[in-house]
C-alpha cells in the first residue's frame, strides 16, 4: 500500500503558533522533507520531535524527489515543510515535485495539515 505525502503548515514567526494538529502529524511520519533542515530542525527541537529529515528545495528537487517517491510508494509516510508558512504555495512543491508523479498514478495521496483553508487564500 502507498503512503500519504502530508503538507504542513509551518509558523511564521512564533514557533508556539504551530497547530497540535500539525505537531502530531510530525510527529507521526516515517520522515520530512523540508526546504532547509536547519531551520525545522529547530521547530522539530522546539516541540521534542525526533524524525529524519531530507533536504527538499528549489535547486534539489529532482534529486530529492528521485529518493522520497519511492519511499511514498513503499507506504512510507511523509510531511512537507518549508521554513515558514504553507508548502507548495510558493516554496518547493509548488510545481508538485514529489506530489505530481505519483498524484498522477493514483499511488499516494497529499494532504494538507493547516488550521483552516481560509489560511490558504489569505
Amino acid at each position: 500500500m502507498a503512503g500519504t505525502l502530508y503538507l504542513v503548515g509551518t509558523p511564521i514567526g512564533n514557533l508556539n503558533d504551530l497547530s497540535p494538529r500539525a505537531i502530531e502529524t510530525l510527529k507521526s511520519v516515517d520522515f520530512i522533507a523540508a526546504e532547509d533542515t536547519r531551520v525545522t530542525l529547530k521547530l522539530l527541537n522546539h516541540f521534542g520531535i525526533r524524525r529524519p529529515l531530507i533536504s527538499y528545495y528549489e535547486h534539489n528537487k529532482v534529486e530529492s524527489a528521485a529518493v522520497i517517491l519511492p519511499r511514498l510508494l513503499g507506504g512510507e509516510s511523509c510531511a512537507l515543510v518549508s521554513d515558514a508558512g504553507m508548502p507548495a504555495i510558493s516554496d518547493p512543491g509548488e510545481h508538485h515535485g514529489i506530489g505530481g508523479p505519483g498524484a498522477e498514478r493514483g499511488h499516494h495521496s497529499a494532504r494538507h495539515v493547516r488550521p483552516s483553508d481560509a489560511a490558504v487564500h489569505v
